[in-house]
């Protein structure tokens, strides 16, 4: 996540988590953001996608020339489908 992007959801009322101790993002698995003075915890994907309140979302990056679905128990085992769908040998 890009700084700016992280900026733009904070602003926007997205609930960030303040990386408090030096090395926690790192512990975790994630990536941490400075905003202002503070550092703060990106948020993960599975936060992202359940702060969306369900209903049927689209997401776009990059062109894809072909569309592909996938569904999962949690937002990690669907995206783990996607790729295995994406990356299916013919």
């Amino acid at each position: 996540m890009t700084d700016e992007s992280a900026k733009q959801l904070k602003d926007a009322g997205f609930p960030f988590e303040e990386n408090r101790f030096e090395g926690t993002a790192l512990l975790l698995g994630r990536s941490a953001v400075k905003i202002g003075d503070i550092e703060y915890l990106c948020p993960t994907l599975s936060q992202l996608i359940d702060a969306l309140d369900g209903g049927s979302k689209k997401i776009e990056y990059n062109e894809i020339s072909r569309i592909e679905r996938a569904r999962g128990k949690t937002p990690e085992e669907a995206v783990a489908n996607l790729w295995l769908a994406v990356h299916q040998q013919p």
